[in-house]
């Protein structure tokens, strides 16, 4: 049985596998909570996938998010863990600028549920924070009988200061 939790994780993991096919690699970096998760063993599941944007334009991106999330087949490899659709919010209304561009979708389950989620890209990138190029966990790959893929991520350490920084900037 495949928890909610993982379900928004199965599509975050499966969104990035192929981000990474249909574009260069390099040009992005894994942030926040799912890098916690997919690369340090964090046992919190993340709502929502962030990654900075290191260079490409903004209509290059747009268009290759859509059209990953448009795919019946990336649709259908979704199926097998309890996600029967995605449905994409209204495009119209996406924020598709310069500094961020966001992807909100709805997951429907196979109960009949609709689970929220977004992929966030940002160009706000700090050339302070250190990242490196790693497989993602193989227990997690194993878990969406994937294999492990390489991904840019944030380091340990620079990924704790952000959260970090992230937490302090709240009220």
């Amino acid at each position: 049985m495949v928890t909610d939790c993982q379900k928004r994780e199965v599509f975050h993991f499966f969104f990035l596998e192929w981000l990474q096919r249909v574009s260069d690699p390099k040009i992005y970096v894994l942030k926040g909570g799912v890098n916690l998760r997919f690369f340090f063993q964090s046992p919190r599941f993340s709502e929502d996938m962030d990654i900075d944007v290191l260079a490409g334009a903004v209509h290059t991106l747009k268009k290759n998010g859509y059209k990953i999330l448009k795919d019946l087949s990336f649709q259908r490899s979704l199926r097998v863990f309890g996600i029967d659709q995605v449905f994409i919010n209204d495009p119209s209304k996406a924020k598709q600028t310069q500094t961020v561009q966001r992807f909100r979708v709805q997951l429907l389950t196979s109960g009949g549920d609709f689970l929220p989620t977004r992929i966030e890209f940002s160009r706000r990138t700090d050339k302070t924070f250190a990242y490196c190029i790693d497989r993602v966990n193989p227990e997690i790959s194993r878990l969406y009988q994937r294999l492990a893929f390489p991904c840019q991520h944030y380091t340990g350490e620079s990924a704790v200061l952000q959260r970090i920084l992230a937490l302090a900037g709240r009220e």
